[in-house]
């Protein structure tokens, strides 16, 4: 029918959004607040990573995730990669890390801003959508980059990249079986001591009874009597 658009599959890769629109930095309210350049430690790590990055190289990598013509202009990638190198580097959820990142002056710096927000730039959600619509695979190059910058400034060098040594080595963990137990054992000496602390007279402690109880269940387990516990 005449004035139906009918999606090809070539539109449906698109539909996701637009191309994001290059953030401007200079806008008649930035002339009134002061500016990163003047309030932050230029030689701070992060500033001097923010400069050391190639940004550009996003843009051209991720280009063909956005439609150039359909759906509303999404979020700028500067800001979008900048924010995951921060989430990986500071071991921050997505919620967390929008937190932290309205905090960080910083933070905002390395991501573009050029003067404090007192807002977050998108929704946590926004980080998940992006992720799974770039694809693990084109998200190698936030490591490719930062591989990259590692061997300009010398940090290593192409030999030692020849080969990767991983160590799967097992790491224990804090925790002892029977797990359910030793907790509430642990439980009943903690609560006994703090009554002590306050003067509070128990009619009966069951510490004994419950240490008791513990050394059983650990026999039980061990025998694999799991009805008896």
């Amino acid at each position: 029918m005449q004035g139906i658009l009918v999606p090809t599959p070539k539109t449906l890769q698109f539909e996701s959004g637009m191309k994001p629109k290059q953030r401007s930095q200079v806008s008649q309210l930035n002339l009134f607040q002061s500016h990163f350049d003047q309030l932050l430690n230029l030689n701070h790590p992060l500033c001097l990573l923010a400069r050391k990055i190639d940004w550009h190289r996003f843009d051209l990598a991720f280009a063909d995730c956005y439609s150039p013509e359909m759906g509303a202009p999404g979020k700028d990638i500067r800001l979008l990669v900048g924010l995951h190198y921060l989430k990986h580097t500071f071991n921050e959820s997505d919620e967390s890390l929008l937190d932290r990142w309205v905090e960080n002056p910083y933070w905002q710096y390395f991501c573009g801003f050029s003067t404090m927000q007192h807002q977050v730039p998108l929704h946590a959600t926004s980080l998940v959508k992006w992720r799974q619509r770039v694809g693990a695979e084109k998200l190698l190059a936030l490591l490719t980059e930062t591989v990259a910058i590692a061997v300009k400034d010398k940090q290593i060098s192409k030999k030692e990249l020849a080969q990767v040594n991983v160590d799967t080595t097992v790491q224990e963990k804090n925790i002892t079986h029977p797990t359910d137990s030793k907790l509430y054992l642990k439980a009943i000496n903690k609560l006994t001591t703090a009554a002590k602390n306050r003067g509070i007279k128990l009619r009966q402690t069951y510490t004994r009874v419950a240490k008791a109880a513990a050394c059983m269940v650990g026999r039980y387990a061990h025998a694999k009597q799991f009805r008896r516990m």
